[in-house]
């Protein structure tokens, strides 16, 4: 009775990750990976156990100088089966976190094709930038508001500069993210970024890396969201500002997947 209870235990323990995996996969993946399957997966996988705990019993019962390997038999299941189970959970973890990053940037889509991004001349020749949220808008995402300008002056003889201006953890005032203008319109090297951070769900930052200004009418924009679950993850858009003959340029941009060659190529074009 004890040698069975020895043998039954382990066995039964054995079952345990299987349960978890298909329970946890079905939550992760929920759509796509229901109950039902998860637990076909779970029985499937249970069922070769079953069959070498049958065995094992056979050979102690049976066949007492075999019980170094009903023994051995009756170690194996527990190993494949917490083994394979952390093997399938590590896989599982992984499209688990790209679904994650993908409902977030789709998330972001909606809330950034409504978001106005407006470059405008005036008279006396200074060019701004501004971003105007829907009323809507979450301001309890903006944990910290930080605006880059980097370029190269005009004049040869001033040289490269950068300047950054920081609101640290202060909230920008409804309707305006940032009010930023520079002294040069024909600045063609003109370098344009914001970066929001601390956005609850996403464990990373979305940005605007860059505008170029290509002329005096048309933009290119680069946004790139970086996921926490894996670095190499970027979702990038790069658009162009429609041309309006007053001068004023307005763009909706929104964000789309691209790998990492067109990121790569998308940065290279851009001189980073």
């Amino acid at each position: 009775m004890i040698l069975l209870i020895l043998i039954l235990v382990p066995e039964l323990l054995a079952l345990v990750p299987w349960v978890l995996y298909s329970a946890l996969s079905a939550m992760a993946f929920d759509a796509g990976f229901s109950w039902s399957v998860g637990l076909w997966m779970g029985a499937f996988w249970a069922y070769p156990a079953l069959i070498v705990i049958c065995g094992s019993i056979a050979f102690i019962l049976n066949s007492k100088e075999r019980l170094g390997l009903a023994l051995i038999t009756m170690i194996l299941p527990p190993i494949v089966s917490w083994g394979g189970s952390l093997v399938l959970l590590n896989i599982a973890i992984r499209p688990t976190a790209s679904t994650i990053s993908a409902i977030d940037s789709i998330r972001f889509e909606e809330i950034c094709s409504t978001l106005k991004i407006e470059v405008y001349k005036t008279v006396s020749g200074v060019r701004a930038l501004f971003v105007d949220p829907p009323v809507d808008f979450n301001f309890a995402w903006l944990d910290r508001l930080e605006f880059t300008e980097r370029r190269s002056s005009w004049n040869p003889d001033k040289g490269p500069y950068e300047r950054i201006r920081r609101k640290g953890d202060s909230k920008p005032a409804p309707g305006q993210l940032f009010d930023h203008t520079i002294d040069r319109v024909n600045d063609m090297q003109a370098r344009y970024s914001v970066l929001v951070r601390g956005v609850p769900g996403s464990g990373g930052a979305i940005s605007i890396w860059e505008t170029r200004i290509i002329d005096n009418q048309t933009q290119e924009l680069l946004a790139v969201f970086r996921t926490g679950y894996r670095s190499d993850t970027q979702v990038t858009c790069p658009k162009q500002l429609s041309r309006d003959p007053s001068g004023y340029m307005i763009v909706a941009y929104v964000l789309g997947l691209a790998d990492e060659t067109v990121s790569r190529e998308m940065s290279k074009e851009l001189g980073r």
